[in-house]
């Protein structure tokens, strides 16, 4: 119904904001990365979804149609709501969540705060088969940039500062240890 909405921000808060577009302000719940780099005043455009529930209408807004895409598969499973799934869209990039997925590392998508292991579980068994390989051209080697994944997160790193640095290593290493070094001087500088 409503799948992009041009406008300028009236109103801000932590989770949403409010875009006026004409007589009418829609109030958006937002991903982290739209709600970053927006401030009262500014003219943006966001895609959206539209969620109904019995006594509730409520609009997402996020910078990319692949985003929003990822959020409507999310919440096409059981057990996640739209709340859990901008948590899981803010966690990474949408090129590491497919990967993940698709590799079934469930032990990446339970560090995402409010997904448990049956979540995690469920994420992958009903999205694994829609998720496709050609999507993740981000990953120059999967395998690698998922161990790579790993280790900064269990070093402390947050889910979402390690999948950054992962989408700014250079493809033409493919060696783990060498692209480790790298993504150490990355989040070093």
């Amino acid at each position: 119904m409503l799948s992009k909405i041009k406008g300028k921000v009236s109103y801000k808060e932590k989770n949403w904001f409010v875009l006026d577009t004409g007589f009418i302000g829609f109030k958006i719940f937002a991903e982290q990365e739209v709600l970053m780099n927006t401030k009262k005043g500014d003219e943006i455009s966001v895609w959206t979804h539209l969620v109904v529930r019995e006594n509730d209408l409520k609009l997402f807004g996020f910078e990319s149609i692949e985003k929003l895409s990822l959020f409507e598969l999310f919440i096409t499973v059981s057990g996640v709501g739209p709340k859990s799934a901008l948590a899981i869209i803010d966690s990474s990039s949408p090129s590491f969540l497919r990967k993940t997925i698709i590799n079934g590392e469930i032990g990446s998508l339970t560090k995402i705060a409010g997904v448990g292991r049956k979540s995690a579980e469920r994420i992958i068994i009903e999205l694994r088969g829609k998720m496709k390989d050609e999507e993740n051209e981000g990953f120059a080697d999967q395998e690698s940039d998922l161990e790579i994944y790993e280790i900064l997160t269990g070093m402390g790193y947050s889910t979402k500062d390690a999948a950054k640095v992962i989408t700014k290593l250079s493809t033409n290493t493919g060696d783990t240890k060498e692209r480790l070094k790298e993504a150490l001087k990355i989040i070093g500088t």
